[in-house]
Protein backbone atom coordinates (compact mmCIF):
# COMPACT_ATOMS: atom_id res chain seq x y z
CA UNK A 1 0.00 0.00 0.00
CA UNK A 2 1.24 3.50 -0.82
CA UNK A 3 2.60 5.60 1.99
CA UNK A 4 -0.16 8.21 2.36
CA UNK A 5 2.04 10.53 4.41
CA UNK A 6 4.37 10.93 1.40
CA UNK A 7 1.53 11.64 -1.10
CA UNK A 8 0.36 15.06 -2.16
CA UNK A 9 -3.40 15.63 -1.82
CA UNK A 10 -3.74 15.40 -5.61
CA UNK A 11 -1.89 12.06 -5.71
CA UNK A 12 -3.98 10.74 -2.81
CA UNK A 13 -7.22 11.72 -4.57
CA UNK A 14 -6.08 10.15 -7.82
CA UNK A 15 -5.09 6.89 -6.07
CA UNK A 16 -8.35 6.63 -4.12
CA UNK A 17 -10.34 7.24 -7.30
CA UNK A 18 -8.41 4.48 -9.12
CA UNK A 19 -9.34 2.17 -6.21
CA UNK A 20 -13.03 2.90 -6.74
CA UNK A 21 -13.61 5.17 -3.73
CA UNK A 22 -16.69 7.39 -3.79
CA UNK A 23 -16.18 11.12 -4.20
CA UNK A 24 -17.43 11.79 -0.65
CA UNK A 25 -14.93 9.28 0.74
CA UNK A 26 -12.13 10.98 -1.18
CA UNK A 27 -13.15 14.40 0.11
CA UNK A 28 -13.28 13.09 3.68
CA UNK A 29 -9.78 11.58 3.32
CA UNK A 30 -8.49 14.90 2.00
CA UNK A 31 -10.04 16.85 4.88
CA UNK A 32 -8.32 14.44 7.29
CA UNK A 33 -5.04 15.47 5.62
CA UNK A 34 -5.67 19.12 6.63
CA UNK A 35 -7.47 20.57 3.57
CA UNK A 36 -10.53 22.73 4.12
CA UNK A 37 -13.87 21.82 2.52
CA UNK A 38 -13.34 23.80 -0.70
CA UNK A 39 -9.78 22.58 -1.18
CA UNK A 40 -10.85 18.97 -0.59
CA UNK A 41 -13.65 19.27 -3.15
CA UNK A 42 -11.34 20.73 -5.81
CA UNK A 43 -8.59 18.16 -5.21
CA UNK A 44 -11.12 15.30 -5.28
CA UNK A 45 -12.50 16.49 -8.64
CA UNK A 46 -9.00 16.93 -10.05
CA UNK A 47 -8.03 13.46 -8.87
CA UNK A 48 -10.74 11.83 -10.94
CA UNK A 49 -10.04 13.98 -14.00
CA UNK A 50 -13.04 16.30 -13.88
CA UNK A 51 -12.88 19.62 -15.73
CA UNK A 52 -13.38 18.17 -19.20
CA UNK A 53 -9.74 17.58 -20.01
CA UNK A 54 -6.56 15.99 -18.73
CA UNK A 55 -3.12 17.45 -18.27
CA UNK A 56 0.22 15.78 -17.74
CA UNK A 57 1.21 16.14 -14.11
CA UNK A 58 4.89 16.45 -13.26
CA UNK A 59 6.30 13.88 -10.86
CA UNK A 60 8.45 15.28 -8.02
CA UNK A 61 12.06 14.40 -8.70
CA UNK A 62 11.56 13.92 -12.45
CA UNK A 63 13.64 16.03 -14.87
CA UNK A 64 11.87 19.31 -15.59
CA UNK A 65 11.85 21.25 -18.83
CA UNK A 66 13.01 24.84 -19.02
CA UNK A 67 10.56 27.15 -17.16
CA UNK A 68 8.07 28.76 -19.55
CA UNK A 69 7.93 32.54 -19.94
CA UNK A 70 4.47 33.73 -18.95
CA UNK A 71 2.43 35.67 -21.56
CA UNK A 72 1.39 39.21 -20.69
CA UNK A 73 -2.01 39.10 -22.41
CA UNK A 74 -4.71 36.43 -22.71
CA UNK A 75 -5.24 34.74 -26.09
CA UNK A 76 -7.57 36.40 -28.60
CA UNK A 77 -9.74 33.30 -28.86
CA UNK A 78 -11.92 32.06 -26.03
CA UNK A 79 -10.03 29.19 -24.36
CA UNK A 80 -11.46 25.69 -24.65
CA UNK A 81 -10.49 25.00 -21.05
CA UNK A 82 -10.70 28.31 -19.16
CA UNK A 83 -9.17 28.91 -15.75
CA UNK A 84 -11.72 28.69 -12.92
CA UNK A 85 -10.65 32.14 -11.70
CA UNK A 86 -9.90 33.90 -15.01
CA UNK A 87 -12.29 32.89 -17.79
CA UNK A 88 -10.27 34.65 -20.53
CA UNK A 89 -7.15 32.66 -19.73
CA UNK A 90 -6.60 28.97 -20.54
CA UNK A 91 -5.51 26.54 -17.86
CA UNK A 92 -1.74 25.95 -18.05
CA UNK A 93 -1.31 23.37 -15.31
CA UNK A 94 -2.65 21.23 -12.51
CA UNK A 95 -1.05 21.75 -9.12
CA UNK A 96 0.96 18.68 -8.19
CA UNK A 97 0.14 19.23 -4.52
CA UNK A 98 -3.53 20.28 -4.21
CA UNK A 99 -4.85 19.49 -7.71
CA UNK A 100 -6.12 23.00 -8.47
CA UNK A 101 -6.13 24.25 -12.06
CA UNK A 102 -4.30 27.52 -12.68
CA UNK A 103 -3.46 29.85 -15.56
CA UNK A 104 -0.71 32.29 -16.49
CA UNK A 105 -2.74 35.13 -14.98
CA UNK A 106 -2.85 33.28 -11.63
CA UNK A 107 0.93 33.03 -11.70
CA UNK A 108 1.51 36.65 -12.75
CA UNK A 109 -0.88 37.96 -10.10
CA UNK A 110 1.18 36.07 -7.52
CA UNK A 111 4.38 37.73 -8.75
CA UNK A 112 5.78 34.93 -10.91
CA UNK A 113 7.64 35.79 -14.11
CA UNK A 114 8.03 32.16 -15.17
CA UNK A 115 6.08 29.03 -14.39
CA UNK A 116 7.55 27.32 -11.30
CA UNK A 117 9.51 24.15 -12.00
CA UNK A 118 7.57 22.38 -9.28
CA UNK A 119 4.31 22.71 -11.30
CA UNK A 120 2.58 23.85 -8.11
CA UNK A 121 -0.12 26.51 -8.01
CA UNK A 122 0.91 29.91 -6.60
CA UNK A 123 -0.68 29.21 -3.20
CA UNK A 124 1.13 25.90 -2.71
CA UNK A 125 4.39 27.30 -4.08
CA UNK A 126 4.24 30.02 -1.42
CA UNK A 127 3.29 27.65 1.40
CA UNK A 128 5.51 24.74 0.37
CA UNK A 129 8.59 26.02 -1.51
CA UNK A 130 9.86 23.25 -3.74
CA UNK A 131 13.40 22.46 -2.64
CA UNK A 132 14.63 19.08 -3.71
CA UNK A 133 17.81 17.12 -4.18
CA UNK A 134 21.04 16.71 -2.25
CA UNK A 135 22.02 20.33 -1.87
CA UNK A 136 22.05 23.09 0.71
CA UNK A 137 22.54 21.86 4.27
CA UNK A 138 21.90 18.30 3.11
CA UNK A 139 25.45 18.19 1.73
CA UNK A 140 26.86 18.01 5.26
CA UNK A 141 24.99 14.82 6.26
CA UNK A 142 26.13 13.36 2.93
CA UNK A 143 29.73 13.92 4.04
CA UNK A 144 29.01 12.61 7.53
CA UNK A 145 27.51 9.33 6.34
CA UNK A 146 30.03 8.65 3.56
CA UNK A 147 33.31 9.98 4.99
CA UNK A 148 33.34 11.18 8.60
CA UNK A 149 31.34 8.35 10.18
CA UNK A 150 32.83 5.40 8.25
CA UNK A 151 36.40 6.71 8.56
CA UNK A 152 35.98 7.18 12.32
CA UNK A 153 34.64 3.63 12.65
CA UNK A 154 37.45 2.20 10.50
CA UNK A 155 40.12 3.98 12.54
CA UNK A 156 38.55 2.64 15.73
CA UNK A 157 38.39 -0.88 14.31
CA UNK A 158 42.04 -0.69 13.27
CA UNK A 159 43.15 0.46 16.72
CA UNK A 160 41.08 -2.28 18.39
CA UNK A 161 42.46 -4.94 16.04
CA UNK A 162 46.03 -3.92 16.88
CA UNK A 163 45.23 -3.85 20.60
CA UNK A 164 43.68 -7.34 20.79
CA UNK A 165 47.01 -9.26 20.59
CA UNK A 166 48.53 -6.94 23.20
CA UNK A 167 45.89 -7.33 25.92
CA UNK A 168 44.59 -10.27 27.88
CA UNK A 169 42.43 -11.05 30.87
CA UNK A 170 40.00 -8.35 32.04
CA UNK A 171 41.35 -5.78 29.56
CA UNK A 172 40.23 -7.86 26.58
CA UNK A 173 36.50 -7.42 27.28
CA UNK A 174 36.26 -3.61 26.78
CA UNK A 175 38.39 -3.81 23.64
CA UNK A 176 36.10 -6.45 22.13
CA UNK A 177 33.01 -4.43 23.07
CA UNK A 178 34.43 -1.34 21.39
CA UNK A 179 35.33 -3.36 18.30
CA UNK A 180 31.77 -4.69 17.98
CA UNK A 181 30.34 -1.19 18.47
CA UNK A 182 32.56 0.27 15.75
CA UNK A 183 31.70 -2.57 13.36
CA UNK A 184 27.97 -2.03 13.95
CA UNK A 185 28.31 1.72 13.41
CA UNK A 186 30.20 1.14 10.16
CA UNK A 187 27.51 -1.25 8.89
CA UNK A 188 24.77 1.25 9.76
CA UNK A 189 26.66 4.04 7.96
CA UNK A 190 26.93 1.90 4.81
CA UNK A 191 23.23 1.03 4.77
CA UNK A 192 22.27 4.66 5.45
CA UNK A 193 24.60 5.96 2.73
CA UNK A 194 23.17 3.60 0.10
CA UNK A 195 19.58 4.61 0.91
CA UNK A 196 20.64 8.27 1.11
CA UNK A 197 22.04 8.49 -2.41
CA UNK A 198 19.21 6.37 -3.83
CA UNK A 199 16.86 8.93 -2.20
CA UNK A 200 14.83 6.17 -0.57
CA UNK A 201 12.15 7.00 1.99
CA UNK A 202 13.89 4.72 4.48
CA UNK A 203 16.96 6.98 4.31
CA UNK A 204 15.30 9.39 6.75
CA UNK A 205 14.88 6.90 9.65
CA UNK A 206 18.28 5.41 8.81
CA UNK A 207 19.97 8.81 9.05
CA UNK A 208 18.20 9.51 12.34
CA UNK A 209 19.45 6.12 13.56
CA UNK A 210 22.94 6.98 12.28
CA UNK A 211 23.09 10.18 14.35
CA UNK A 212 21.54 8.46 17.36
CA UNK A 213 24.23 5.77 17.09
CA UNK A 214 26.90 8.48 16.99
CA UNK A 215 25.66 9.78 20.35
CA UNK A 216 25.54 6.30 21.85
CA UNK A 217 29.02 5.52 20.53
CA UNK A 218 30.40 8.68 22.15
CA UNK A 219 28.89 7.70 25.49
CA UNK A 220 30.10 4.11 25.13
CA UNK A 221 33.63 5.33 24.42
CA UNK A 222 33.58 7.36 27.63
CA UNK A 223 32.27 4.37 29.63
CA UNK A 224 34.84 1.99 28.15
CA UNK A 225 37.64 4.44 28.91
CA UNK A 226 36.58 4.52 32.55
CA UNK A 227 36.33 0.71 32.54
CA UNK A 228 39.89 0.33 31.20
CA UNK A 229 41.26 2.91 33.65
CA UNK A 230 39.66 1.07 36.57
CA UNK A 231 41.32 -2.17 35.44
CA UNK A 232 44.71 -0.73 34.52
CA UNK A 233 44.86 1.71 37.42
CA UNK A 234 46.23 4.47 35.20
CA UNK A 235 44.48 7.19 33.15
CA UNK A 236 44.21 6.37 29.44
CA UNK A 237 41.59 8.84 28.25
CA UNK A 238 41.77 12.51 27.33
CA UNK A 239 40.90 15.15 29.94
CA UNK A 240 38.29 16.79 27.69
CA UNK A 241 36.47 13.57 26.82
CA UNK A 242 33.27 14.86 28.43
CA UNK A 243 33.37 17.98 26.25
CA UNK A 244 33.72 15.82 23.13
CA UNK A 245 30.69 13.77 24.18
CA UNK A 246 28.71 16.99 24.65
CA UNK A 247 29.68 18.19 21.18
CA UNK A 248 28.65 14.84 19.70
CA UNK A 249 25.26 15.12 21.41
CA UNK A 250 24.62 18.69 20.23
CA UNK A 251 25.67 17.95 16.64
CA UNK A 252 23.62 14.76 16.44
CA UNK A 253 20.50 16.35 17.94
CA UNK A 254 20.69 19.21 15.44
CA UNK A 255 20.82 16.81 12.49
CA UNK A 256 18.11 14.56 13.91
CA UNK A 257 15.84 17.61 14.12
CA UNK A 258 16.84 18.58 10.58
CA UNK A 259 15.86 15.20 9.14
CA UNK A 260 12.59 15.27 11.06
CA UNK A 261 11.54 18.78 9.92
CA UNK A 262 13.38 19.82 6.75
CA UNK A 263 11.24 20.53 3.67
CA UNK A 264 14.18 19.57 1.44
CA UNK A 265 14.40 16.19 3.18
CA UNK A 266 10.68 15.56 2.73
CA UNK A 267 10.84 16.51 -0.96
CA UNK A 268 14.04 14.58 -1.72
CA UNK A 269 13.64 11.17 -0.08
CA UNK A 270 10.50 10.01 -1.88
CA UNK A 271 11.58 6.80 -3.63
CA UNK A 272 9.66 3.78 -2.21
Amino acid sequence: MADETAETPYALAKRLHSQGAAILEIERALRERGLDEDEARIAARAGRGEAGFSLAVATPGAPQSQPVELPSEPPAETPTHPCPLHAAWPVVGTCTRCGKFFCARCLKDAGFVRAPESNQCPTCEARFPHVQGIGGWLVLPALHVTLVGPLSALVGLGQDAMAVPEVSGPLLAPVVVEMLANASYLALAIFAAIAFFQKKRRAVPLMISFYTAAMLLAVLSLVLTGWIESIAGTPVGEQNAGVQVGRAFISSLVWIAYFAQSKRVKATFIVP
